[in-house]
């Protein structure tokens, strides 16, 4: 990579814009085109996306159980509106079912790539 790729990649995760980007960067727009039709470059930006990606869901999964056992005392509150209490209850149901789903296809995923692997 070379340094204006480098700077490239890093304003591409950090702005919301391929404009923006490529203002940050110091770069023209066709440049950064080019750049982003680069197999090199594509793979390491994919890298960086999944990077931050990981360490984003290492921080939420750490927020959960605290999230979890307060949206619990909210709905075993009685001293709670009642609207408030099926706020929160709403929430634990909603969020359970989106783990579940999201638990289930990980572990299909991994049979699968499992029996990929056994088949090569």
């Amino acid at each position: 990579m070379t340094p204006k790729q480098e700077r490239a990649l890093a304003a591409l995760i950090s702005c919301p814009t391929a404009r923006a980007a490529a203002k940050a960067a110091g770069l023209s727009e066709s440049a950064l085109r080019r750049y982003k039709k680069d197999p090199e470059f594509q793979a390491e930006y994919r890298k960086r996306c999944n990077e931050l990606l990981e360490a984003a869901c290492t921080k939420a999964k750490s927020a959960l159980p605290p999230a979890i056992e307060r949206l619990n005392a909210i709905v075993q509150d009685d001293t709670q509106q009642p609207r408030e209490q099926i706020a929160a209850a709403r929430a634990v149901c909603e969020y359970s079912l989106r783990l579940n789903e999201a638990v289930d296809i990980e572990q299909r995923l991994r049979a699968l790539e499992e029996r990929s692997r056994n088949e090569q």
